[in-house]
C-alpha cells in the first residue's frame, strides 16, 4: 500500500528517469493488440511481424520473444510517465535488432 513508507520509517524508492523521446518513438512504432488465449498479454507487431508478448503485473513488466518457450522479466521499476509496458516493449526490439 502507498504511505506505508512513511508510517515504518522506511524511505520510498526514487522514481527512475522515464523513456526518452527516442524510446518512445520507438514504442510508437509498434502496435499492441490483447491476445485472445491470455487476457494479461499483449502481442506486439513491428511492420507487420510479431515479435512476441508483453504484459504488466503487479510489479513487474515481462516479455515473451516469438518462438520462445518461456517469459522473461524485463524489469520492476518504471516512471509513471512511461507509455504502457514501456521496458518489455524495448527489450522486445533490442532482441529484433540483433
Amino acid at each position: 500500500m502507498r504511505g506505508n513508507h512513511i508510517i515504518w520509517g522506511r524511505a520510498d524508492a526514487d522514481i527512475p528517469d522515464a523513456t526518452d523521446e527516442r524510446q518512445r518513438a520507438e514504442i510508437q512504432k509498434c502496435k499492441l493488440t490483447q491476445t485472445k488465449d491470455r487476457k494479461t498479454w499483449f502481442d506486439v507487431e513491428l511492420d507487420g511481424k510479431k515479435l512476441g508478448r508483453v504484459r504488466t503485473i503487479f510489479g513487474a513488466m515481462e516479455y515473451w520473444p516469438a518462438g520462445a518457450k518461456t517469459s522473461r522479466h524485463a524489469g520492476s521499476q518504471w516512471s509513471p510517465n512511461d507509455p504502457p509496458h514501456a521496458l518489455a516493449i524495448l527489450a522486445l526490439l533490442s532482441l529484433h535488432e540483433k
